[in-house]
C-alpha cells in the first residue's frame, strides 16, 4: 500500500499560535460546535463552517511549516538526575495556562489513577499510551502529568519522535522512580514497536510511568500495559474545578479552532483517494453505523478506489484506507460497543461529530435533504444524495434530485411509496441504499438502471418479491436483502447476475429455496444465507460458486427430517469452494448430528478438511458434537476456530491446538471439556493483547498453556482469573524453550498464574526465572491437593519447592534444571523433620550438574528419613554420586549414570560411618529396601558395579542396552537374593559371562531384542532354581537353545519364544 496512508498529522506543541480567526466569527463559530456537541445538527449553519475551515486551512499550512523545526523539542539531552529532566521543562500552551475551565480532562483523576496502578503493578512499568485525534491536546495532557507535582521527585525524560527507538541514552536508568514520555509514536514504525515496549520493560524497570502520545490506535494497542486513554472531541468541553497549580479561567476561546485547525491539518496530509473517500462518508447521518463491506463497496462502486486491474487488490486497498482513518480516529469503533482500543471493534464503525462535520464540510459533491427542513426550492445539483424523513409518495424523486446523482440514500423515511417512474430520471445512479420496512414494491424501473452497481435493501421487511426483470442489472456487484423476510422466492433471472461478488440474503425467513439460476453466479466471493431455512438446492447452488471467499450458513431457522439428507450432500460440495476464507456454520450441523450416535458426529467434519484456504471456521452452538477430528490440523491457513456454545464438546486433538496459523480458539461455554492445548499468541498485526484473554472463558479439567513468553502485559494473565477455575485437576504452564525474549518479566508472569487450590497435577516447563513465586514456596499451603509435580527445562532457579510437605504426593519429575546440584531432604521438607509415611515416584532426568541426593538428614540428635520412595528414576545425571538414597527406595532406575555404578557411597568417600538409618538399611528387610533395579545404557563393566554391593535385598535385576556384561560378582551379596534377570536390547554382546552361574537363588531368565548373543554360558546348569527361561527376537540364541545338544543340557527348563 502506499506509504502515505501511514502519516500521521501531528504538530509539536511549540508551534502552536492563536488562532486568526476574526473574533465575532470565532465566537459565532463557537456556538455552533457546542450545538454540535450536544448532538444536534438541525440548527447549524453550514455555510459558517465551511467558511471557518477555508479560514483555518491557511493557519494548518503556517503550522505544518513549524513543524520540522520544533522536531528538537523536550529531552534531546541524556542528562537525567533526581527530580531533574531529560532536556528542558516542557512548556504548556498558552491557552492551558489562560483557560483552565475549558480543559478536556479531570486531570487529578488521571493522576491518582495512574500513582495507584503504579504502586499496585510491582511486576512491570506502567505504559499508558494516550490517543486520539491530531490535535485534540494529546502532547498538552502529558505535559501537564509530566509537570504534576505527584511526580516532582521521579527522574524525568522527554523523548520527542520516539519512532526509530534509538532513545535508550536518555532513559534515566537505575533510578527507583521513572517517568518517561515518548511523544508522537507513529504506527509506520510497525514491529519496531513491539521491540520498542521490550526494551522500555527492560531497560526501565518495574516502578516506573511510560507515557505514550501518539494518533494511532494500532500504535497504542502494540506498546500499552495498562488500558489506552482516548481523548474524544468533546472533551475539550469538559470542565474541572480551578486548581492550586492552575490559573483560573479566562473569558476568551479558541480552543475549538485550534482542534478544527490540527484536524484540517490531518485532512491534507491524506492522499487524494482516501480523502475522496473520506468525504463521501459525510453522506450519513450523525452517529449512523458505517460497515466495512459496505462502504467499501460503495467507493468501488462510485470508482473511488478503482486504482487497480484485479478486484481483489481494489478490495484490500479499501481495507488499508479504512485502517488508516480508525488509526487517525476519523472513523471510531459504535458507540454501543465498548470504545476502549483493547476491544474488538467488529466490522463497523461511527464518525465523531467534529469529524463528521468537516466531512461534511469539505465535499462538495454531497447534499443533505432533510425533510424536517422543509421541502427544497429547486433540484439539488449533487453526485452524492442522502434524502431523510421526507415522505417519499408517488411524487417523483426526479423533482428534488438533478439527473446526475450517482449514490442515493433513502434513511428514516416514515413512508415509501415508489411508482415505475420513480428512477427513470437516474441514468447513471451507481449506488442505491433504502432501508425503509415500509416499503411494499421495488418499481420496475430500477432495472433499467444498467450502471447500479450496489443495492441495500437491508431491513425492507414490507417487500415481498423482486421485479421479474431483476437479472437485467448486469453491472450488479453489491446485493444486501437481509432482513427482507417477506420475500417468497427470487425471480428466474437472479442467475443473471454473473457480475455480482457479494449477496446478503440473512434472515429472509420466507425464502423456501434458491432458483436453479443462482449457480450460475461464478464470480460471486461472499454468500450469507444465516437465520434462512434448510434451502432444499442448496447442494445445487453452491456447487457452482468456486470463486466463494465467504460463507454463512449459520442458524438455518428451522428443521425437518429431510433436511438431514440435503445436509450431509454438502460434504461433496466443501471440496470444490478451494478459495473459501471464512465458514460460518454455527448450529449448522445440528439438523445432521440430532440423527447421529453420540460421537458420529465427527465425519460431518471431516469434509471440511478440504478448505485448503481456510482462515475462519465457526462451529459454534452445534450442540451434538462431541470431538473434532484431528484432520482440522491440516488446515495450514485457519487462524481462528469458534465453538462457543458446544455444549458436549470433550476435548480438542492436541494436533489442532498446536498449528502455528491458529491464533483464537473461542471456548465459552463448553461446559464438557475435559482438556485442552492452549498456544499463546500475540498478533504480529498489532493487537496489543495476547490471545490468552479467551482462557477466561474456558472451563476443563486438563489444562495446558505453553508459549508464555508471547503474553504481553501482566493485566492479561490476571483477566483469565486462573484461581478461580475449580473445575481444572491439571495444569501445564511452559515457555518456549531456548526463546530469550518476553514481553513481561518470567517471574512476575508466574506470580499472577495462581492455580486453584483444588488442583491435582501441575507442570512447569521452560520457566526462566532466578526465583520462584510465593504460591510454589509455600506450596503445601496454596495447592495441599498436588498428587504430582513435574518441573523441566529450568535454566536459571536453583532452588525447589518443598514438595514433600505435599500431604498426597504421589509422583515428583524434575528435569533439566541446570542449576541444581544437590537435591536432600532439607529442601524437600523445608526444614519439617516430619516423617511421611506413603509410596513415591521419584524422577530426576538430565539434571547435569547434580553430584548429591540424599534422602536423610540430621535434626538435632536424631536423624529423620523423607517419605518411603517406591520409585526413584536417575536419567542422564552425569556427576551424581552413591548418596543415602538408596535406603528410600523400592524400586530403583539408574540410565545413562556410569559414576553411580561404580562410585562409593558419599559418606564412605569422605571417612565417615554409616548412620543409624544407612545401617538398618542394610540388614532390615523392610519394605524400604531396594528389590528392584533398572540399568540402562552403562558403559561400566558389569563387574565394577559396585551398587551392587549395597543391594543385598535386590530380587529383580533389568539390564537395558549396556555393552559390557564381563567381570566377576564373586562376593556380591546379591548373588545370593536375585531371582529374576533380564536383558533388553544389549546388541554389543555377543557372550554372556560365566558368572551368571553364580546366582543360584535365579528363578526367571529373560532376552528380549538381544540379537547378537550367540548360546548361554556353560555355568547355566548351575541354576538349579531356573523355572522359567524366556527369548524373544534373539534369532541366534534361539538356534543355540533348539539344537538337539543344547535341549538335552536344557531338559529341566523349557524356552519360550513370545514377547514380554
Amino acid at each position: 500500500m502506499p506509504s502515505e496512508l501511514t502519516r500521521e498529522a501531528t504538530i509539536p506543541s511549540g508551534s502552536r499560535r492563536e488562532a486568526t480567526v476574526p473574533p465575532d466569527l470565532e465566537s459565532q463559530l463557537i456556538k455552533e460546535m457546542n450545538s454540535v456537541m450536544t448532538g444536534s445538527l438541525k440548527h447549524v449553519d453550514r455555510g459558517l463552517l465551511e467558511t471557518a475551515c477555508r479560514d483555518i486551512t491557511d493557519m494548518a499550512d503556517e503550522l505544518q511549516a513549524n513543524k520540522e523545526a520544533s522536531r528538537s523539542g523536550p529531552g534531546q539531552s541524556a542528562s537525567s538526575n533526581k527530580s531533574g529532566v531529560a532536556g528542558h521543562e516542557p512548556e504548556l500552551p498558552h491557552w492551558i495556562l489562560k483557560r483552565t475551565g475549558r480543559i478536556f480532562v479531570d486531570l487529578n483523576k488521571l493522576v491518582d489513577l495512574l500513582t495507584s496502578i503504579s504502586s499496585e503493578n510491582s511486576s512491570e512499568p506502567v505504559i499508558l499510551p494516550i490517543v486520539g485525534l491530531g490535535g485534540i491536546g494529546k502532547t498538552t495532557l502529558a505535559k501537564l502529568l509530566y509537570s504534576h507535582t505527584k511526580f516532582k521527585d521521579y527522574s524525568k525524560a522527554w523523548v520527542k519522535n520516539p519512532n526509530d527507538g534509538l532513545f535508550r541514552e536518555q532513559l534515566p536508568l537505575g533510578d527507583n522512580k521513572i517517568l518517561v514520555v515518548l511523544d508522537d509514536l507513529q504506527d509506520k514504525a510497525g514491529r519496531r514497536i513491539l521491540d520498542m515496549k521490550r526494551n522500555l520493560i527492560r531497560d526501565v524497570g518495574k516502578n516506573a510511568i511510560v507515557i505514550v502520545t501518539t494518533c494511532s490506535e494500532g500504535a497504542a494497542k502494540k506498546i500499552h500495559t495498562v488500558q489506552p486513554y482516548k481523548l474524544q472531541a468533546d472533551m475539550w468541553f469538559a470542565k474541572i474545578e480551578p486548581t492550586d497549580e492552575l490559573p483560573a479561567p479566562g473569558d476568551t476561546d479558541s480552543t475549538l479552532c485550534e482542534v478544527l485547525g490540527y484536524l484540517k491539518q490531518s485532512y491534507n496530509l491524506m492522499p487524494p483517494d482516501l480523502i475522496l473517500c473520506f468525504q463521501y462518508c459525510g453522506i450519513f447521518p450523525e452517529g449512523h453505523s458505517i460497515v466495512k463491506e459496505d462502504i467499501i463497496h460503495q467507493w468501488l462502486a462510485l470508482d473511488l478506489i478503482n486504482q487497480y486491474n484485479s478486484f481483489e487488490s481494489i478490495l484490500q486497498l479499501g481495507e488499508e484506507y479504512i485502517k488508516t482513518l480508525l488509526d487517525i480516529s476519523f472513523l471510531q469503533p459504535p458507540p454501543k460497543l465498548p470504545s476502549t482500543i483493547g476491544m474488538e471493534g467488529g466490522t463497523s464503525f461511527t464518525m465523531h461529530d467534529v469529524v463528521h462535520v468537516l466531512a461534511r464540510s469539505e465535499a462538495d459533491d454531497v447534499t443533505v435533504l432533510d425533510g424536517r427542513n422543509g421541502k427544497p426550492s429547486e433540484k439539488k445539483d449533487c453526485k452524492y444524495a442522502l434524502v431523510t424523513n421526507f415522505d417519499v409518495t408517488p411524487m417523483r424523486l426526479s423533482n428534488i434530485l438533478a439527473e446526475n446523482v450517482m449514490a442515493l440514500h433513502l434513511l428514516d423515511c416514515s413512508k415509501v411509496e415508489l411508482v415505475e417512474s420513480s428512477f427513470s430520471f437516474a441514468k447513471g445512479l451507481s449506488v442505491l441504499n433504502i432501508r425503509e420496512p415500509s416499503m411494499k414494491k421495488l418499481p420496475g424501473s430500477i432495472c433499467q438502471l444498467t450502471q447500479l452497481t450496489y443495492l441495500n435493501l437491508s431491513g425492507c421487511s414490507g417487500l415481498t418479491k423482486l421485479p421479474e426483470s431483476f437479472g437485467n442489472l448486469t453491472s450488479m456487484l453489491y446485493i444486501n436483502l437481509s432482513g427482507c423476510s417477506g420475500i417468497k422466492s427470487l425471480p428466474k433471472s437472479f442467475g443473471n447476475l454473473t457480475t455480482a461478488v457479494h449477496v446478503n440474503l440473512s434472515g429472509c425467513h420466507g425464502l423456501d429455496d434458491l432458483p436453479q439460476s443462482f449457480c450460475k453466479l461464478r464470480n460471486l466471493e461472499y454468500l450469507d444465507l444465516s437465520f434462512c431455512p434448510c434451502l432444499r438446492e442448496l447442494t445445487t447452488a453452491l456447487s457452482g460458486l468456486t470463486n466463494l471467499r465467504h460463507l454463512n450458513l449459520s442458524n438455518p431457522c428451522y428443521y425437518s427430517v429431510e433436511h438431514k439428507d440435503h445436509l450431509e450432500q454438502l460434504q461433496d460440495v466443501w471440496i470444490k469452494l478451494t478459495k473459501l476464507q471464512y465458514l460460518n456454520l454455527s448450529m449448522f450441523m445440528n439438523p445432521i448430528s440430532c440423527y447421529l450416535p453420540e460421537g458420529e458426529s465427527v465425519n460431518c467434519i471431516q469434509s471440511i478438511n478440504g478448505l485448503s484456504s481456510l482462515e475462519h471456521l465457526d462451529l459454534s452452538h452445534n450442540i451434538f458434537i462431541v470431538d473434532l477430528p484431528e484432520c482440522l490440523g491440516d488446515l495450514s491457513k485457519l487462524h481462528t476456530l469458534h465453538l462457543s456454545g458446544c455444549i458436549r464438546l470433550k476435548r480438542i486433538d492436541k494436533k489442532i491446538t498446536e498449528m502455528k496459523c491458529l491464533k483464537n480458539i473461542v471456548l465459552r461455554k463448553c461446559p464438557s471439556l475435559e482438556s485442552y492445548t492452549f498456544v499463546v499468541h500475540s498478533d504480529d498485526d498489532g493487537a496489543y493483547d495476547s490471545n490468552i484473554v479467551h482462557l477466561k472463558d474456558v472451563s476443563c479439567r486438563e489444562l495446558e498453556i505453553s508459549c508464555l513468553e508471547k503474553v504481553t502485559s501482566i493485566k492479561e494473565a490476571k483477566s483469565i482469573r486462573l484461581d478461580q477455575k475449580r473445575k481444572l485437576e491439571k495444569l501445564t504452564l511452559g515457555w518456549t524453550w531456548g526463546f530469550h525474549e518476553s514481553f513481561v518479566d518470567d517471574e512476575a508472569l508466574l506470580a499472577e498464574l495462581v492455580p486453584p487450590q483444588n488442583l491435582l497435577g501441575f507442570e512447569l516447563k521452560s520457566y526462566r526465572g532466578t526465583y520462584l513465586p510465593a504460591w510454589l514456596t509455600s506450596i503445601s499451603c496454596h495447592l495441599p491437593n498436588l498428587v504430582w509435580v513435574s518441573m523441566e527445562d529450568i535454566p536459571n532457579c536453583s532452588a525447589l519447592p518443598p514438595l514433600f510437605l505435599l500431604p498426597n504426593l504421589q509422583q515428583v519429575a524434575l528435569r533439566k534444571i541446570a542449576r541444581i546440584t544437590k537435591v536432600d531432604a532439607g529442601e524437600l521438607s523445608g526444614g519439617n523433620s516430619v516423617v511421611l509415611h506413603r509410596y513415591l515416584r521419584f524422577i530426576l532426568d538430565d539434571l547435569e550438574n547434580l553430584q548429591e541426593f540424599n534422602t536423610i538428614y540430621p535434626s538435632g540428635s536424631e536423624e529423620f528419613m523423607l517419605p518411603i520412595i517406591h520409585e526413584l528414576e536417575i536419567q542422564n545425571c552425569p556427576k551424581v554420586k552413591i548418596g543415602t538414597f538408596l535406603s528410600a527406595a523400592q524400586r530403583l532406575q539408574i540410565s545413562a549414570c556410569d559414576r553411580v555404578m561404580y562410585s562409593l557411597p558419599i559418606r564412605a568417600e569422605q571417612g565417615g560411618q554409616p548412620t543409624a538409618v544407612e545401617a538398618s538399611s542394610s540388614t532390615s528387610t523392610n519394605s524400604a529396601r531396594v528389590t528392584q533395579l533398572v540399568v540402562k545404557d552403562c558403559k561400566v563393566p558389569l563387574g565394577d558395579w559396585s551398587l551392587l554391593h549395597h543391594l543385598p535385598g535386590l530380587r529383580r535385576l533389568e539390564i537395558w542396552n549396556c555393552s559390557d556384561l564381563s567381570g566377576s560378582l564373586e562376593n556380591f551379596q546379591v548373588t545370593s537374593s536375585l531371582q529374576a534377570l533380564h536383558f533388553y536390547q544389549c546388541n554389543d554382546v555377543t557372550t554372556l559371562p560365566e558368572c551368571l552361574g553364580d546366582f543360584t537363588s535365579l528363578r526367571q531368565l529373560a532376552f528380549n531384542g538381544c540379537e547378537n548373543i550367540k548360546s548361554l554360558p556353560q555355568s547355566i546348569n548351575k541354576l538349579s532354581n531356573l523355572m522359567n527361561l524366556r527369548i524373544w527376537e534373539c534369532p541366534e540364541l534361539k538356534d543355540w537353545c533348539e539344537s538337539e545338544e543344547n535341549r538335552r543340557k536344557l531338559a529341566n527348563i523349557q524356552p519360550i519364544y513370545e514377547k514380554f
